[in-house]
């Protein structure tokens, strides 16, 4: 496609981020409005928050089910598992510094909305936003958790929160508390990986 060049400066910033809104931002307020009866809630002080009992009872592998503070999740515990670790590994490898490790999350035309920073659009970008991080500074460990999901076929819609201690290169850490909307998507080898994301640091 050819790029228009009449745009005037500033315009090629804006236009992503209002198709980014389009793509992600209206499915996912499908899952708010209906997530009362098909999200996944998980109680405080829980990972995943599915059981056996959640589990055993699914009439569909894509459907989720709803759960309350003091019980379990019920529903699609697999694919809630399966993106819990995947979160898990991601956080991992970032406390380790593993930049390979740490992009294994995102899909090769993954699209990152973070705030006050172009988005950044396709694996080799995100990889190089990633290294910046990594270089410049730590994390010391984070906790995920997913407050709702939805699952239509090989793609799923998380709302969530990462929060855990980090800083920057020679200052000490902070617990940053940093909430997210994602967008998975299944790919032809059977892996879930993060097509859409966008996030934001709690505090002013």
């Amino acid at each position: 496609m050819t790029r228009d060049t009449t745009r005037t400066p500033g315009a090629r910033t804006a236009a992503p981020v209002r198709w980014w809104a389009k793509a992600l931002l209206l499915p996912l307020l499908f899952l708010l409005l209906y997530g009362t009866t098909a999200c996944v809630m998980h109680p405080p002080g829980t990972l995943h928050g599915h059981t056996a009992e959640g589990d055993a009872g699914l009439a569909s592998g894509q459907d989720v089910g709803r759960g309350t503070a003091g019980q379990g999740a019920i529903g699609n515990g697999a694919i809630a598992a399966t993106l819990h670790a995947h979160w898990t590994a991601h956080i991992a490898a970032a406390v380790r510094k593993d930049l390979a490790a740490t992009v294994a999350i995102y899909a090769d035309d993954i699209v990152y909305a973070a705030p006050g920073a172009p988005v950044a659009e396709g694996l080799e970008p995100v990889t190089a936003m990633e290294a910046a991080s990594l270089r410049d500074g730590f994390v010391v460990s984070a906790e995920h958790v997913t407050h709702a999901l939805r699952v239509f076929g090989d793609q799923a819609y998380e709302l969530g929160t990462v929060i855990g201690p980090v800083g920057a290169t020679g200052q000490p850490p902070t617990v940053i508390t940093f909430h997210f909307a994602a967008v998975w998507r299944r790919g032809a080898d059977g892996e879930w990986r993060i097509l859409r994301f966008t996030g934001q640091p709690e505090g002013p």
